[in-house]
């Protein structure tokens, strides 16, 4: 897939009302599970860290899709070196 494509492709879910509503309601159920966890339930603390880190890993790459893609458009225009 072309980088350009790729960026249009993850500019259009970033935008995506769903999408949006779906992260919110994941990042909400990650939160209340780790306030509700127990003082000595380090491993339910330690997965659900894992889990919101993965979360935002997964939104800061389809954000670097978009830059990359923001950035190859810039490129074409100029003049061969």
């Amino acid at each position: 897939m072309r980088k350009r494509d790729r960026a249009q492709d993850a500019q259009r879910l970033l935008d995506d009302q769903i999408f949006q509503e779906a992260f919110q309601e994941i990042e909400k159920s990650l939160t209340e599970r780790w306030k509700a966890s127990g003082p000595d339930d380090f491993n339910t603390r330690e997965d659900l860290y894992n889990q919101m880190r993965g979360l935002e890993a997964f939104r800061t790459q389809l954000s670097s899709f978009v830059l990359t893609g923001k950035f190859v458009e810039t490129r074409k225009d100029r003049p061969e070196e």
